[in-house]
C-alpha cells in the first residue's frame, strides 16, 4: 500500500534508504500517511481509526491476531496486551496528542476471548489524556 511520488537524490541519507523502495526502474522514496515506525502501530491506528465513529469496537482474539499477522503465535491476552497494544498506542500517543484509547479485555467466564477499544479524539481526548498522566 505505499505509494511513489519522486525519485531520490544520488546522495541518500540512512533515514531516506530506510523509506526506500527499490523498483526496476530505480531506487523510489515511498510516502506513508502514518509515520509509525512499529511493527504493529500502523495496524492498530487502523483499528482506531475504524472504531472512532461507532465509539466501542470489539474484536475477538483470533480476529485480531489475523489482522496483525500473529495468527502463528500462542499470545494471551497478557502477552498481546504486553507486547503489541502498549507499545503501539505508546507510538501512537508519543505521535498524536489528540487521540486517547482505552481497551479492555471482555471475557467469558474465566477466558479472554474478545477484546474491546473505546477511541475518543479531539479535545475531549486531551483532557482525558492530562487527567491519566
Amino acid at each position: 500500500m505505499a505509494i511513489f511520488l519522486r525519485r531520490i537524490n544520488p546522495v541518500i541519507d540512512a533515514e531516506k534508504l530506510a523509506a526506500a523502495v527499490f523498483q526496476p526502474e530505480g531506487l523510489v522514496i515511498k510516502h506513508n500517511h502514518f509515520p509509525y515506525r512499529g511493527k504493529y502501530t500502523r495496524t492498530i491506528f487502523e483499528i482506531i481509526t475504524s472504531s472512532q465513529a461507532t465509539g466501542v469496537t470489539e474484536y475477538s482474539i483470533s480476529e485480531l491476531m489475523e489482522l496483525l499477522s500473529l495468527e502463528h503465535t500462542r499470545y494471551s491476552y497478557g502477552q498481546l496486551k504486553l507486547r503489541v497494544l502498549e507499545p503501539s498506542l505508546q507510538e501512537i500517543y508519543d505521535h498524536d496528542d489528540a487521540i486517547f484509547v482505552e481497551f479492555g479485555p471482555a471475557f467469558s467466564g474465566r477466558r479472554v476471548n474478545d477484546i474491546w477499544f473505546k477511541v475518543t479524539m479531539g479535545e475531549k481526548a486531551r483532557a482525558l489524556r492530562k487527567k491519566r498522566d
